[in-house]
């Protein structure tokens, strides 16, 4: 069987943040025990992207021969040579590029970048967001030392830094933070994914689903994948006596719980299947004899886990 979660985050506002709740527990519970939070998102981190000169397509501004380049990345350095050949038009040497930098896989991405009148550019953005403040850069791109290469990388000018990358600011509970990234825990215990910047004063309220609602939740997945399961069975019971066997010691399981499942709101049939009346079930959760019927519902998950 799947672990449970116990709890479910909710956001108020998904579109500028989501919240997953991280903290594990394999059984049903309703305990309450950790409140919600606010965020207000001010700045969402950024990469940094590097965008070269606008070239037009089809002209030949780059002179044949064989370059190279230093880019810098995370205190490692590559080298990178390429060769233009003659017949090779601008778009070509920046199709070119952008392979060869995609190709390396060293956690940039290369595109190229379509201008106004026939004209394309190479952009360079980093996968990383933000920056420590012991760096300048995330990535820095150095000519080989001779005039040729220097000189074709004025005309390409993709060591020029575009946009800078950016951290993430945010205020929790009204405290400003700050992180590398848009996605972090608090507290080990939710992840947090910043998707868009909220509007002033106007928090986004992290918190959960009811323990009824986030319990109901939970055995609605048992009871579907419990259901599945026979039916998968009840399919093939003609062709393994195996899956006939499995039919009947799953719907029996069902069968034995049926008189404690019943006043729950799960009801049994005769080969087994479980239906679920939410409206009663919640109710049964949320009423005073909610921890003998999680207690139910912990045994019977138990049973089919050790028979499955």
């Amino acid at each position: 069987g799947a672990a449970f979660q116990k709890k479910i985050a909710t956001s108020s506002n998904p579109d500028a943040v989501t919240a997953e709740y991280t903290g594990s527990s394999s059984s049903f519970s309703t305990d309450e025990a950790n409140d919600g939070f606010q965020i207000e998102v001010l700045q969402l981190a950024a990469p940094q992207t590097n965008i070269g000169n606008f070239l037009k397509r089809d002209a030949y501004d780059l002179p044949p021969g064989s370059y190279s380049f230093d880019l810098n990345l995370n205190k490692n350095s590559y080298e990178f040579q390429y060769n233009i050949n003659t017949g090779d038009t601008n778009e070509d040497i920046l199709h070119k590029l952008a392979r060869l930098v995609n190709n390396s896989q060293i956690g940039l991405k290369a595109d190229l970048l379509v201008g106004s009148q026939d004209m394309v550019a190479l952009r360079l953005e980093s996968k990383q967001t933000g920056l420590s403040p012991e760096e300048e850069a995330i990535f820095k791109i150095v000519p080989e030392n001779s005039p040729e290469s220097q000189n074709t990388m004025e005309i390409l000018g993709i060591d020029a830094v575009s946009a800078a990358a950016e951290n993430s600011i945010f205020l929790l509970n009204g405290r400003e933070h700050s992180s590398y990234s848009n996605t972090f825990t608090i507290n080990n215990v939710f992840s947090v994914t910043l998707n868009g910047v909220t509007e002033k004063n106007k928090p986004v309220v992290i918190g959960f689903k009811s323990g009824s609602e986030a319990v109901t939740d939970d055995v609605q997945l048992l009871v579907d994948s419990f259901n599945s399961m026979l039916e998968t069975a009840e399919r093939h019971s003609g062709t393994k006596q195996s899956n006939e066997k499995l039919l009947a010691d799953m719907g029996n399981i069902a069968k034995a719980y049926s008189p404690e499942l019943d006043p729950m709101g799960l009801s049994v049939s005769d080969i087994g299947l479980i239906t679920v009346d939410r409206e009663k079930l919640t109710e049964s959760v949320e009423s005073e004899q909610a921890d003998e019927h999680i207690d139910v519902l912990n045994h019977f998950k138990d049973a089919i886990g050790r028979k499955a």
